[in-house]
């Protein structure tokens, strides 16, 4: 049993995604609810319930330091779910049954109904059977005179306090968990659209982005530059090397497009073909821009399967004049000047 560092969890967090994040994050806060009882209960002279608080901070600093570094590195909670999960209904049936319903411990047992909404591991079937399992605990803790008063002597006015103390930590945590559960729905939403805008081989825009990017151009200059470019002899590429050296030919004149282009948006237009979009531009700036992207990947080497290649593309540009014309008219203007590019041998830049 290898007992993990602090700064070792921290440092393995940092490279997680936030999901495991706030799951460490709560188990610390579990931990520190734990402590904060069983120096209550010390303080109040009840060993039995002090004892049981002692083991839920052994389970949760066992979760931490122990399971923590091997559960992020498989992704799989399983064995810690099945804890908390344990501990909680465990911990407060006994912390129930000692000082009754008046104390307010059965609220925590409603957070097992939630847990399963933020563990990866589980399947819908032991989502189901664990809600299940807290509604039936619930109605019982609710209705059975097991639970009606207390078995230790404590003055009343602590019962008080208690129920209060663990209404507000009970409410605190479901607020709490609301908004994370909400925060991941949202990250996960943004997450979607950006996959979906995106070509998955090159990272680029793909062509259903192209109707967001001419709309939050609006508010720019009326005029966008048009570069339409595409790989000259791709299928002799894809011959010589496959399509593995096809695809690795792609996401390198990618990532170059990148450089070269910081200000415009690059989209894959389709199989070799590249689109870019340049904002506040003439077509002379355009030329000059043309002819260092076409300069500077015909001068480009790539290293595939120990071989040293290069290759070459034509580019065919137009300005797009977004009060007088249809973007439609504007791209067939830039692939009529890919075409002239074409003709005129390839690895030529055309403006029309």
């Amino acid at each position: 049993m290898k007992i993990a560092r602090l700064s070792e969890i921290i440092q393995q967090l940092d490279k997680e995604s936030y999901y495991w994040q706030i799951g460490f994050y709560g188990l610390v806060a579990a931990a520190a609810a734990h402590t904060f009882f069983l120096i209550l209960f010390l303080l109040l002279d009840i060993p039995i319930l002090a004892g049981i608080n002692i083991l839920s901070v052994g389970i949760y600093l066992y979760c931490i330091f122990v399971l923590g570094i091997p559960t992020l590195k498989s992704k799989d909670d399983h064995v810690i779910g099945w804890l908390v999960y344990g501990e909680l209904i465990g911990h407060n049936l006994l912390a129930t049954w000692l000082l009754g319903r008046e104390s307010g411990f059965q609220f925590y047992l409603y957070i097992p109904a939630l847990l399963p909404f933020f563990i990866h591991s589980y399947s819908r079937r032991v989502y189901f059977l664990r809600l299940l399992l807290v509604i039936v605990l619930a109605l019982w803790v609710e209705s059975s005179p097991l639970f009606n008063h207390t078995r230790i002597p404590v003055d009343p006015v602590w019962l008080e306090r208690f129920n209060w103390m663990n209404l507000l930590i009970f409410l605190l945590v479901l607020s709490a968990l609301s908004y994370l559960y909400a925060l991941k729905e949202q990250a996960y939403s943004r997450q979607l659209i950006k996959d979906l805008s995106r070509d998955p081989l090159t990272r680029l825009y793909n062509r259903r982005a192209l109707d967001r990017i001419l709309q939050e151009s609006q508010s720019s200059s009326s005029s966008v530059g048009l570069l339409l470019l595409d790989v000259d002899h791709f299928k002799k590429i894809n011959d010589t090397f496959g399509h593995e050296g096809g695809d690795h030919v792609l996401k390198q004149l990618a990532k170059k497009l990148n450089l070269l282009c910081p200000d415009g948006k690059i989209v894959r237009w389709g199989g070799e073909e590249f689109l870019i979009l340049l904002p506040e531009t003439t077509v002379e700036s355009m030329r000059d821009r043309a002819e260092r992207i076409r300069t500077a990947v015909e001068s480009f080497s790539l290293l595939f399967r120990e071989q040293v290649f290069g290759f070459t593309i034509t580019i065919g540009g137009t300005l797009y004049d977004k009060r007088s014309e249809n973007f439609r008219d504007a791209l067939v203007r830039a692939d009529e000047a890919l075409y002239q590019g074409k003709k005129r041998g390839r690895n030529h830049s055309v403006l029309q």
